[in-house]
């Protein structure tokens, strides 16, 4: 996907795209026992006050209750992903049926579709997905963590004149994008957003391609539709423009890009917005403004658990 670079002084600058976890450690509340310390042990004791370090865990902390913890009955589904046709050869995933039919609504019709026909289903095949796409969902699905970058990836100056440059790292965003909505995951779309947004704040430049990608592979009325719309309406030029029209656009876009444009040329100026300004807003006042999941009253991905295994 081709983007516009814009101060190239934080051009390579990169941002982490996702959140940092926090561990609190509670320590258990030891039972008090009626047995004198031996010797050995006040010595222990005396050594740990003396050089302040916290008292070792529990070992009422290592018992928990037999009906706890992660499940391990769950099935396993065999997912088939791509076609067997070269260049790109199909890939076969392995995934708790669970936790992705939760997570897919495609998934779960198409799983529950092969039960009904045949009394159980263990695998499944998406011959249209993009192997490389799904692996990376997958590896999201448990870690909340897009592993996407490669040390292959490179950056091609397609037209010096325009300053578009060729992104390894748009392309594959933008398999994972497409990915999101034939799986009907709304929190990997969101999450995905997320990234765009990240990326684009930390390297100053933006895919022309974006507003092709999303109004391509979502639904009516996404508020993701909104952020390809305000790249375009903030941050394009003339030549952005030009890039836009010859480059196979998306016929809803345009349609869409055009309204916005018409309704303001008659109440407002449409300045070209610095990036600077631009970027320090995104995402301020309204973190979730770009999310599918306040239509549908669901929490933001963010406050998902990585490893989330526990249950069924």
């Amino acid at each position: 996907m081709g983007r516009a670079a814009r101060d190239s002084s934080s051009t390579n600058a990169r941002a982490n795209p996702y959140y940092n976890n926090i561990i609190v450690n509670n320590a258990g509340r030891s039972s008090v026992r009626n047995i004198l310390p031996s010797p050995m042990s006040c010595h222990l004791q005396a050594f740990r006050v003396a050089n302040q370090q916290p008292p070792a865990q529990p070992v009422e902390d290592l018992r928990c209750e037999m009906n706890g913890g992660p499940s391990f009955r769950t099935r396993t589904l065999a997912i088939t992903v791509g076609q067997p046709t070269p260049p790109t050869a199909n890939e076969t995933f392995f995934v708790r049926e669970s936790h992705i039919r939760t997570a897919s609504p495609t998934i779960d019709t198409l799983v529950a579709a092969a039960a009904s026909e045949n009394g159980s289903a263990h695998t499944l095949a998406l011959p249209q997905s993009c192997p490389a796409a799904f692996n990376t969902y997958l590896k999201w699905l448990y870690s909340n963590r897009f592993y996407m970058l490669s040390s292959s990836d490179c950056s091609e100056l397609a037209d010096p004149a325009t300053g578009v440059i060729i992104d390894a790292e748009w392309i594959k965003w933008e398999a994972c994008y497409a990915l999101a909505w034939q799986l009907r995951d709304r929190a990997f779309a969101d999450a995905l957003i997320d990234v765009a947004v990240a990326k684009i704040c930390a390297e100053s430049s933006y895919p022309h391609n974006i507003g092709n990608a999303i109004f391509g592979a979502s639904g009516p009325g996404s508020p993701h539709r909104r952020l390809a719309l305000d790249i375009a309406l903030r941050l394009w030029d003339a030549h952005d423009f030009r890039i836009a029209v010859s480059d196979e656009p998306n016929v809803g876009f345009l349609a869409a890009l055009l309204v916005e444009i018409a309704g303001r040329m008659r109440s407002e100026v449409l300045p070209l917005e610095r990036f600077a300004v631009w970027k320090a807003e995104m995402g301020r006042a309204d973190p979730c403004r770009y999310h599918e999941h306040g239509g549908l009253k669901v929490p933001c991905h963010r406050e998902r658990r990585p490893f989330a295994i526990d249950g069924d």
